[in-house]
């Protein structure tokens, strides 16, 4: 009888909650406009697929399609761009296989937009574009059946689905300032929207966004900024435009805008970005270019539905945790005057919003981490707010003058799904990070901390102790004179040139390739079997244009992976042939230009580099521009410079990265054709995980032996310095062979009161409430 009235009670606590969940958020009378027996149309809209980015791109695009069809039977499949990662056949093959897997094409009426990453194998190897061919050959007919000549050249589809129109319109020109749509294309759109009904919504799919329309949609590369297409959607309040290309995330309403028409972000399928600076311009520490660093954690689509009248729900699915986001977007069915559009614009997101709190103190602390490198480590309380905290900036201060010596900004963690389990927020930074400020500083420093949330609304600052100055007790680490004793790890031996070209064993490419041939493209090396036997890049300028990236790549590089310990960046050069405005180093995720860490991403602050020239045994010093580049004209030698310069704005150390990058701008037209190598690109440093040699080898011109193994390092020391200025010192010996002792003692006699207490009562436990995990 117990357990039946439980059972009861939890019952009502669930439907109770049911109840509030679809209220919160929205009104009662707003809700009452989607008729929820009456559904006439549904369809997923997903984003940015991009088979095969990785081994885990393909699983969650399966994912996203099988947590769709929980939904019921689906009429159609919006896709907006990034289907694939380059354009391969291969790759629209793959992404054709797993499509069919799950949908029925004879049911579900599949609309398919191209991506700026559809045109890579077109733009960066010279070949013919073909991916709607590819599509046409692994769908059939099934492939935007019964386009014409045009339509299908131009990578455009209109149906109309139980009666409602759906449109998908591809950009096949992305410039380096905005995206360019074909007029014909904008023409094509503007004529299917005149002749649709009023009073339902035409739905529309493009890949970039509109500009100034949902969150994130500046101009420049990511959003059409002609204002053509705006002039057009704008005389249509019917209209629902979905976009994807930012990866951006979905959680607040700001990813829906409404104005004279409706425009709507898609997130991604796989993988997450979140701009990489709040609205003052301050840069989130640790992000990957545009991501969090758990942004592979994230999977994100749209379902939306339209019921019998013409109102349109619009659900947010978390496809990684198979769960809903918050509550869904309604639109009501489109009045001619664009009266629908009041609920989700700049003027209604501000009524009843809270400005975050936080609880008590926010038990601010600030703590040194002293060592080879050392570090500063911040950690706070999270805030509360009513909808979401969307970022946190810290100030730090002098404590006897209260002036400002350096803000960071860091992300919230409101797109996890373990956000609630998480209660506090820690980060730690280097003296880069914190420039001017140093990890160890004589100034006694404060920090403040403001929370945010997605409306710009802030809490009132919280603040830590005292943290007192100190002297460094580390030498600088990069110095005129290099240290002969430091480990030096060379990745000279590439294992792949970026996109599709691969390294052959004993061979030169000498000869600039023709466009069509393999692995043909102006931006990539072609050289291997440099100085001193190992691999180098020997490279004929662009042909076309006398500014370039040249681009290669190994497995895992980053200080987090293979190069732990290092300190200095080293390359071997000869430009004696070859005369420059400017160059510059850089790392990236191969495919994703967005995320890189170039020497100009230090830009503004003193940056020094030490030259070597070849046949002297005097190190030179060199000043980076103001712009983080340096002249290497005419120049022949080692170059060396502080690791730490190359970081992105937000100034987020190098992590997991596994591509090098050489970026210049050739003096003028009569450099092209000029040939210049790069080679022995390393890093040095006093612990180098899985060093070649050491600095005194290279500079002594051996050959590293692949084979030779160095001598094990101890760990650094894990003594801190708290804000008092006491040490804390390793764990003694004893404890640690008292503690596992000690545990099992705990252990058993936890397990035998909890079976004794069973016994007693005879009576089922509550299950606990769990989330899923991140």
């Amino acid at each position: 009888m117990k357990r039946f009235l439980s059972f009861l009670l939890v019952l009502a606590i669930v439907l109770s909650m049911g109840v509030f969940s679809l209220s919160f958020g929205v009104s009662a009378e707003e809700n009452r406009v989607f008729d929820e027996s009456d559904i006439v149309l549904r369809f997923p809209v997903m984003s940015d697929v991009h088979i095969p980015g990785d081994g885990t791109a393909a699983g969650k695009f399966l994912n996203a399609l099988m947590q769709s069809k929980k939904f019921g039977d689906l009429d159609a499949l919006l896709i907006t761009g990034d289907l694939t990662e380059y354009g391969y056949e291969t790759q629209v093959q793959e992404f054709c296989t797993i499509l069919t897997s799950q949908i029925d094409l004879d049911k579900t009426r599949v609309f398919l937009t191209m991506g700026n990453h559809e045109l890579y194998d077109h733009e960066l190897n010279g070949v013919p574009f073909k991916v709607n061919e590819y599509m046409r050959k692994y769908l059939g007919e099934n492939y935007h059946p019964g386009s014409g000549a045009v339509d299908f050249a131009n990578c455009r589809y209109h149906a109309k689905i139980n009666g409602i129109d759906i449109v998908s319109i591809s950009c096949l020109d992305y410039e380096e300032v905005g995206v360019n749509f074909k007029q014909e294309d904008i023409d094509w759109l503007e004529g299917i929207l005149k002749a649709s009904d009023p009073t339902k919504p035409v739905f529309i799919g493009m890949h970039p966004m509109v500009e100034n329309t949902a969150w994130g949609s500046h101009g420049d590369y990511w959003a059409d900024c002609t204002g053509r297409l705006y002039a057009v959607l704008e005389k249509y309040p019917n209209a629902v435009v979905f976009s994807g290309h930012l990866h951006d995330h979905i959680y607040s309403d700001k990813a829906i805008w409404q104005k004279e028409f409706t425009a709507v972000g898609n997130g991604s399928v796989y993988y997450n970005s979140i701009a990489t600076q709040n609205a003052a311009g301050i840069g989130y520490v640790f992000f990957r270019g545009s991501s969090p660093a758990d942004y592979l954690r994230i999977s994100l689509g749209l379902m939306v539905e339209v019921d019998g009248e013409g109102n349109t729900r619009i659900t947010r699915m978390d496809y990684m945790n198979d769960r809903t986001i918050l509550e869904p977007w309604i639109i009501p069915a489109p009045k001619a005057d664009g009266s629908h559009l009041t609920v989700y614009n700049e003027e209604s997101y501000g009524v009843g919003n809270e400005a975050p709190h936080f609880e008590g103190t926010g038990n601010v602390k600030i703590k040194r981490y002293d060592g080879e490198d050392p570090t500063l480590e911040i950690s706070f309380d999270k805030a509360v707010d009513d909808e979401m905290v969307y970022n946190y900036i810290v100030t730090f201060k002098d404590a006897n003058t209260g002036d400002e010596i350096k803000k960071l900004g860091i992300c919230g963690d409101f797109y996890r799904a373990s956000d609630k389990k998480t209660t506090s927020i820690s980060v730690r930074v280097d003296d880069r990070t914190l420039s001017p400020l140093g990890v160890f500083d004589e100034r006694d420093v404060i920090c403040s901390v403001v929370a945010f949330d997605d409306h710009g609304l802030s809490s009132d600052p919280v603040t830590s102790p005292v943290l007192k100055g100190e002297k460094s007790k580390t030498l600088a680490l990069v110095e005129k004179e290099p240290k002969k004793e430091w480990q030096f790890k060379t990745f000279g031996n590439f294992n792949r040139f970026l996109f599709t070209a691969t390294p052959v064993a004993g061979t030169d490419y000498d000869s600039y390739p023709s466009p069509g041939e393999a692995n043909a493209h102006s931006h990539e090396p072609y050289g291997t079997n440099g100085w001193q036997g190992s691999s180098a890049i020997v490279t004929k300028v662009n042909d076309t244009d006398a500014c370039t990236d040249v681009i290669f790549g190994q497995t895992n590089l980053g200080f987090q992976t293979m190069f732990t310990g290092a300190r200095e960046f080293w390359a071997w050069v000869d430009f004696s042939d070859f005369q420059m405005e400017y160059c510059e180093f850089g790392f990236r995720r191969s495919g994703y230009y967005g995320d890189q860490y170039l020497t100009s991403g230090s830009a503004g602050y003193d940056m020094t580099a030490y030259l070597l020239a070849d046949g002297s045994s005097q190190w030179t010093e060199q000043k980076f521009t103001s712009q983080g580049y340096l002249d290497l004209s005419g120049f022949k030698g080692f170059v060396r410079f502080d690791a730490k310069y190359f970081y992105t704005t937000a100034a987020m150390p190098l992590t997991n990265l596994d591509a090098f990058v050489f970026r210049f701008q050739a003096k003028d037209e009569s450099q092209i054709g000029k040939t210049f190598i790069l080679d022995q690109v390393g890093f040095a440093g006093p612990k180098v995980a899985g060093a070649d040699g050491t600095v005194e080898m290279l500079l002594g011109g051996q050959q590293f032996d692949e084979k030779q193994s160095l001598p094990a390092q101890e760990e650094e020391s894990s003594a801190t310095t708290d804000v008092s200025g006491n040490q804390e010192g390793g764990v003694p010996l004893w404890l640690l062979i008292c503690l596992p002792l000690l545990a099992c003692v705990i252990g058993a006699v936890f397990a035998l009161t909890v079976a004794k207490k069973k016994k007693e009562k005879r009576m089922e436990l509550p299950a606990d409430e769990t989330e899923d995990a991140e």
